[in-house]
């Protein structure tokens, strides 16, 4: 990944510190007055991006999911909740994806990266010095790695994230000695995932390691055909996998659980069932449940004999609050980016597009049995997810830097990924590449420097 210089501009640089606070506030919610924190960042990210040349854009997709989230108000069993949560879910998505677009995608990754750093610094500080809070203080897993998170298992999903950022970012390196620093970071990452003790964690980063592997391989492959069949295979398989392990619960304890409860995780998804069931298409309203004094809510706690602040499955979060539209337009809107993510790896080669394919198959794995893109970081990460891949395919995904050239294809020296639709010689003096056309007599590219 380019190294961010000295020859960045001064607004250039602000919006990927503000977009890098505003990442690490997301990444570490909840926690006391994060509410507000997010409110105060989303509104100077969405400052400082006025204050560019970037457009102020969000795509329809994402524009329609907020909409139904914002519906459920209408008939959410707690619409002052809802009408708060889905406000600010609308000011950080729109502060996610316009921020995406004002600092390109490697800017968002440079982002994302310092976010990480800054966080897994803390929490091993915090770790050591703070023990009290920076481990796991139930009996079951007692000591295990929380850090600044709220939950061990919070933290193995950012750290999963990492895995991923850094693995692409060490792919996309400019400089050997670059390459390694991202490599040391990812390793970091690994080892503080390791020491949550997480097995969705373990078994998640293996599975979306292995999928931005086998697209790496893809991008070298020499065809467009041999690269799509092997994009098909990378994620296809995995894609199927993830989406029919939630109605096969049953076989989920086998892969990622220590126990046939999955740690109490089958008490819950069996009462939230019941209760998914009352209003399946609908749900019971976006961010009206898991909070204390809410009928609904305290009648599944007495149910399961202890509270519960997530379903333990996103799938069933979505279903519980926006009902199967809600999921359904969530898939549909994290499934596309995936589909287009492939797209511009068979087309480009991009290297970048590795990050979103990766990313996509990690929410939709961790969905199975965490949070995933029903928190708000992981909500976050679609928005990201969603809003590159739109950028990449028009061009815009990188303003002012070159696209990424084709297999096998000689590196332009300027020019953008837009470049990329034009075929063979048109793309490539598009690109800035002086091509010999062998229609011209000799003697007349001669003349003309050819």
């Amino acid at each position: 990944m380019a190294a961010a210089g000295s020859s960045k501009q001064p607004v250039e640089r602000t919006s990927e510190f503000l977009f890098a606070a505003y990442l690490t506030a997301v990444a570490a919610t909840p926690y006391p007055g994060s509410y507000w924190t997010l409110l105060v960042l989303s509104a100077a990210v969405l400052c400082q991006a006025a204050s560019t040349d970037a457009p102020m854009y969000v795509s329809r997709s994402l524009i329609v999911v907020l909409g139904w989230f914002s519906a459920s108000v209408l008939w959410s069993i707690a619409p002052s909740l809802t009408a708060r949560n889905t406000f600010l879910t609308v000011l950080i998505t729109v502060a996610a994806a316009v921020m995406t677009r004002v600092v390109g995608a490697r800017g968002s990754l440079r982002a994302l990266m310092s976010a990480g750093k800054a966080l897994l610094v803390l929490s091993w500080a915090v770790y050591w010095v703070a023990p009290q809070i920076g481990r796991t203080q139930d009996v079951y897993q007692t000591g295990a790695f929380e850090g600044v998170f709220v939950q061990r298992n919070v933290a193995a999903f950012f750290c999963v994230i990492l895995v991923i950022t850094f693995f692409v970012a060490a792919t996309d390196a400019a400089s050997t000695g670059e390459r390694w620093r991202h490599v040391t970071w990812a390793l970091l990452a690994l080892g503080t995932l390791l020491s949550t003790q997480s097995g969705t964690g373990l078994a998640v980063v293996l599975v979306s390691s292995a999928t931005t592997l086998a697209l790496i391989v893809a991008s070298r492959a020499k065809t467009a055909g041999r690269r799509r069949f092997l994009v098909g295979g990378a994620l296809i398989p995995p894609a199927a996998l993830a989406l029919w392990l939630p109605f096969n619960l049953d076989v989920v304890s086998q892969l990622f659980g220590r126990d046939p409860t999955l740690t109490g995780r089958s008490v819950i998804w069996a009462i939230v069932e019941r209760y998914v069931a009352e209003s399946p298409w609908f749900g019971h309203g976006f961010g009206a449940l898991w909070v204390g004094g809410v009928p609904l809510t305290d009648t599944m706690w007495v149910q399961a004999g202890f509270p519960f602040y997530h379903a333990h499955s996103a799938y069933l979060d979505h279903l519980a609050q926006v009902g199967i539209v809600g999921l359904v337009l969530v898939l549909l809107l994290l499934i596309g980016a995936t589909g287009r993510a492939a797209h511009q790896v068979v087309g480009s080669a991009s290297v970048l597009a590795m990050w979103p394919a990766g990313v996509s198959m990690c929410l939709l794995f961790y969905a199975i049995d965490e949070q995933s893109f029903a928190s708000q970081f992981g909500w976050v990460l679609v928005v990201m997810v969603s809003t590159m891949v739109a950028a990449e395919a028009t061009g815009g995904s990188e303003p002012g830097t070159r696209a990424e050239p084709r297999a096998g294809e000689p590196r332009a020296a300027s020019g953008r990924s837009s470049a990329g639709a034009i075929p063979g010689r048109r793309a490539m003096r598009a690109r800035g590449v002086r091509v010999r056309d062998r229609r011209q007599p000799r003697d007349e590219r001669i003349a003309a420097g050819r």
